[in-house]
């Protein structure tokens, strides 16, 4: 069914929790699903593991989302506990899929070395884009006088 498929990769990337939880449940329940995901991921490239598996999380998970794990779902401060990335269906996939592409250069340790750096940069990736935003806004109410 390539209409759910399309349909289904249209809610990526994941913008909440709900939607990261439905989607490893869809990954765990339907292997087609799961298949083409990997597909898809293989296809958005990246010169070394680093570049793909940040490739791979960009095209998965929104910041606001990733901000919420951390690789092991250690509490971070003491206030604030994250939940574990390690062990999701979206992991695995990630996994999987960088050893389609770099084989035995895609050791467990370097995936989740990867995936730990991307989960730890959501926040500051979610400010700079914000204040990109407030720049632009700025811009455009600055060119209304010049006109």
């Amino acid at each position: 069914d390539s209409d759910g498929e399309n349909e289904s990769l249209g809610s990526l990337p994941v913008s909440d929790d709900e939607g990261f939880k439905a989607l490893n449940k869809k990954i765990s329940e339907e292997s087609h699903f799961r298949h083409m995901l990997i597909k898809v991921s293989v296809s958005v490239g990246g010169k070394d593991v680093r570049s793909i598996v940040h490739n791979m999380l960009r095209r998965i998970l929104q910041d606001e989302v990733a901000e919420l794990y951390t690789l092991t779902g250690r509490t971070v401060l003491k206030n604030s506990s994250k939940k574990p990335f390690i062990g999701t269906e979206v992991s695995r996939l990630i996994f999987s899929a960088c050893q389609k592409v770099f084989k035995d250069l895609a050791t467990e340790v370097k995936v989740k070395e990867a995936v730990g750096d991307w989960l730890h940069q959501a926040k500051v990736r979610k400010i700079r884009r914000m204040q990109r935003q407030e720049k632009n806004v700025e811009n455009d109410d600055t060119s209304e006088f010049l006109e």
